[in-house]
């Protein structure tokens, strides 16, 4: 399927593990890797947790004008 974020390349130009950000994000090493193949969306709480380590804005990371239509008023 399309790739809805760009978690995976971010996170390889970081240097940082599935593993470790997981750690951080309170989540499993599986979920992370859910939501970067988009099998899995992220809660809000996770997303700001990951786009804090990561330095990005959210909207960087995870496209969300490819998630749902009602983020354009975010914009």
């Amino acid at each position: 399927g399309t790739n809805m974020n760009n978690l995976k390349d971010i996170r390889e130009a970081k240097g940082i593990s599935i593993e470790n950000l997981a750690k951080i994000a309170g989540v499993s090493a599986r979920h992370i890797s859910f939501i970067e193949t988009g099998e899995r969306k992220p809660s809000l709480h996770v997303a700001l947790i990951i786009a804090n380590v990561l330095g990005k804005d959210v909207r960087e990371i995870f496209l969300l004008d490819k998630c749902t239509e009602s983020t354009e008023r975010l914009a």
